[in-house]
């Protein structure tokens, strides 16, 4: 090598760096950004616990909530999603709830849920329902679809 000259430029190295920058990017957004599933458990149990602060809280600015069944059909969106909760929450009384199955592939969570209810006459009964929930790349529920499900087509392990 003659002195004063340079090293050779490398063209793999940069394809090399930005490589290694792509997947150091990757593995730390999945580290940070919030668990699908945890994002869905937090959100059903503040429905149980029939706090509308806590359930609108899951919601991205742009979400839309659809019922395609029982005492409250409908899509909504903006604050029509709070007055359809606290509608469902002045209907009934959750006395609890159970996860029957849930899944999750990438930001999409699809479960079967067992709500608890009283009803204002104090008559108690449970609400089988399947829950998909959509998240944005923050976390937040994009769209919410619940759905009345018939109870012979709850698994052997549902209640």
């Amino acid at each position: 090598m003659a002195t004063g000259s340079s090293p050779q430029p490398r063209p793999w190295a940069a394809a090399l760096s930005a490589l290694a920058l792509a997947v150091s990017l990757a593995i730390y957004q999945r580290s940070v950004l919030a668990n699908p599933l945890s994002v869905a458990q937090g959100h059903w149990q503040a429905i149980a616990t029939e706090n509308t602060t806590d359930t609108l809280a899951s919601y991205d600015s742009d979400a839309v909530l659809e019922w395609r069944q029982g005492s409250n059909p409908g899509r909504y969106s903006g604050g029509a999603i709070s007055l359809a909760w606290q509608s469902f929450f002045a209907d009934y009384q959750i006395s609890g709830y159970q996860v029957v199955s849930q899944e999750a592939h990438e930001r999409t969570v699809k479960a079967t849920l067992l709500f608890t209810l009283q009803d204002i006459q104090g008559q108690s009964s449970v609400l089988p329902v399947t829950c998909t929930l959509q998240l944005d790349n923050n976390g937040r529920i994009q769209r919410e679809t619940w759905s009345l499900i018939d109870r012979t087509q709850l698994p052997a392990t549902g209640a």
